[in-house]
């Protein structure tokens, strides 16, 4: 479990009874903690809105809005959707517990309080909270850079087939002269280019795909090919390089 720095926390205690309050203030101060207090649930709207609290420790049982109505009403606003809430109860009916995860809770204490299990579950639920946060943190960070990595691709990928265009155009027009010129080893040259260009183009367009499947551009769909014709194709156009070299 990461070490957490009370001196850097502030938790927001929210009870009508003051002996409550002052036992909690204690427990919390003593370890550090920066501590709020509301009496009410209207009180600890505001406070939680206001000063953005670490975590909350929230009475169930009070006048006015109750602690499960006050939960729901931080849940709904997004500035303190994300603080964790733990329920403190007397009550020890388990329909109520759950109804208070339901509301968004994390946890709960139940009275009378032990100091132990009060700072275990507050420092358990803040350490949590700052790894996720580390987490959403990172992740912002790769989409980020994933999005830096689509828009270098973009750009070579156009540079790219810019590229391949007067290629392909040289070597239509290589072809065609060494036709009106009747020259056989012209002919074999350009069609051995021509062959050359088609063949890293295509590997240049299968990396494309590829990447685009990578980030979820473009679905994965295979497809059957017949590999011996593949095969002999390249064998063919190597064969004819071979018999240049006079290898065997």
């Amino acid at each position: 479990m990461a070490n957490i720095n009370p001196k850097k926390s502030t938790v927001l205690v929210v009870d009508d009874t003051p002996t409550n309050l002052s036992v909690l203030l204690d427990y919390l101060n003593r370890s550090g903690f920066k501590t709020l207090i509301a009496q009410d649930g209207e009180g600890a709207l505001e406070q939680a809105d206001f000063a953005n609290p670490d975590i909350i420790l929230l009475d169930i049982m009070m006048p006015g809005i109750d602690g499960f109505e006050t939960c729901k009403r931080l849940k709904a606003n997004d500035t303190t959707k994300d603080i964790p809430v733990i329920f403190m109860t007397a009550l020890s009916d388990t329909v109520d517990k759950v109804k208070g995860f339901q509301y968004g809770a994390v946890d709960y204490i139940t009275k009378p309080f032990q100091q132990e299990e009060v700072l275990m579950r507050i420092t358990t639920h803040l350490t949590i909270q700052h790894q996720k946060k580390a987490l959403n943190d990172l992740n912002q960070k790769l989409m980020a850079s994933n999005a830096t990595k689509d828009k270098f691709f973009s750009i070579i990928a156009h540079d790219m087939r810019s590229a391949f265009t007067p290629m392909v155009g040289y070597s239509d027009l290589l072809m065609r002269a060494a036709s009106d010129q009747k020259s056989e080893k012209l002919s074999k040259y350009a069609k051995n280019m021509q062959i050359m260009i088609d063949n890293a183009h295509k590997l240049f367009k299968n990396l494309l795909d590829w990447a685009r499947i990578q980030r979820g551009a473009m679905a994965y769909k295979p497809n059957h090919f017949d590999l011996y014709s593949i095969g002999m194709s390249n064998i063919a156009f190597l064969m004819s390089s071979a018999k240049e070299k006079t290898l065997r």
